[in-house]
């Protein structure tokens, strides 16, 4: 549920993108530049916590402040 003045996720993902390739669950973040490592880590375990199935990927992408996207899979 949303509300106005609640900030970020409260869930492992935030995206379900479904196609003919599979499904992919994502998390997005938003980083100023320096804190990649720790906030990507972090996304990265609360993903592993969703069963892996077949067909679905889990992914993290961090959007970081100057320099873009960063997109990786928890495996």
């Amino acid at each position: 549920m949303w509300w106005p003045g609640r900030r970020g996720s409260h869930s492992p993902f935030d995206v379900v993108a479904v196609g003919p390739g599979g499904v992919r669950l994502i998390q997005v973040k938003r980083v100023k530049f320096g804190r990649i490592r720790v906030t990507v880590e972090a996304a990265l375990e609360e993903l592993r916590q969703v069963p892996k199935l077949p067909g679905v990927s889990r992914e993290i992408w961090v959007w970081v402040d100057g320099d873009g996207w960063v997109v990786q899979e928890a495996v």
